[in-house]
């Protein structure tokens, strides 16, 4: 499936597994591996408003290996797969929010 030019595409059925997968106790989001540095929060605000790795990195002025350093540890901590994994539960934990995020 091909996506319009600043378009997102993504399998609703895979979102709606990550969204039900997520631990919620008294409120709060649990993340298994710590909480994001606000570098990866905003690394992962851009990635939400569809910027690829080198417009992330031309944006912050630094390099598409730090980007990619970034990304690889938001996966991680957030344990998930993909890019639109790890913008649903920031959406969902309240990391970002739906204002950021390009469709």
């Amino acid at each position: 499936m091909m996506a319009k030019s600043g378009s997102g595409v993504f399998n609703l059925r895979a979102a709606m597994g990550v969204i039900r997968g997520l631990v919620v106790r008294e409120g709060k989001l649990e993340i298994s591996h710590g909480t994001l540095h606000p570098r990866e929060i905003e690394v992962l605000g851009l990635a939400s408003r569809g910027f690829s790795n080198k417009q992330i990195a031309e944006e912050l002025s630094i390099s598409v290996n730090t980007v990619c350093t970034h990304m690889f540890n938001i996966f991680r901590k957030l344990n998930v797969n993909s890019r639109v994994e790890a913008i649903l539960v920031a959406l969902k934990g309240g990391i970002i929010s739906s204002d950021e995020i390009v469709l």
